[in-house]
């Protein structure tokens, strides 16, 4: 639990801080259909399938702190570090890494 609320606190202020290359708008409709289709994923897997949970069987509300705050903080760090403008090579590579 304590490096659930850690990660969440530094995602949280790593968004804050980085310089923004992006608009609002793309971070926002890309963290929205991120959350989406991250929980419509790991809902199916847990309830339907019991793959894997987090805590317990079904949603927590630590399984809430991971949607609301890690998802879209990654995702915004992602997009907006992306190179846009450079080879096809370093786009791939930075999509593997």
């Amino acid at each position: 639990m304590v490096l659930l609320i850690l990660t969440t606190v530094i995602s949280i202020l790593s968004v804050l801080v980085m310089p923004k290359h992006i608009s609002w708008i793309e971070m926002y409709a890309t963290s929205l259909f991120v959350m989406f289709l991250g929980s419509v994923a790991d809902i199916y897997l847990d309830v339907k399938y019991d793959f894997y949970g987090f805590f317990t069987k079904g949603v927590d509300f630590e399984y809430l702190l991971i949607f609301i705050f890690i998802y879209p903080a990654t995702n915004s760090m992602f997009l907006n570090f992306y190179p846009q403008s450079k080879s096809l090579f370093r786009k791939v590579l930075y999509i593997t890494v």
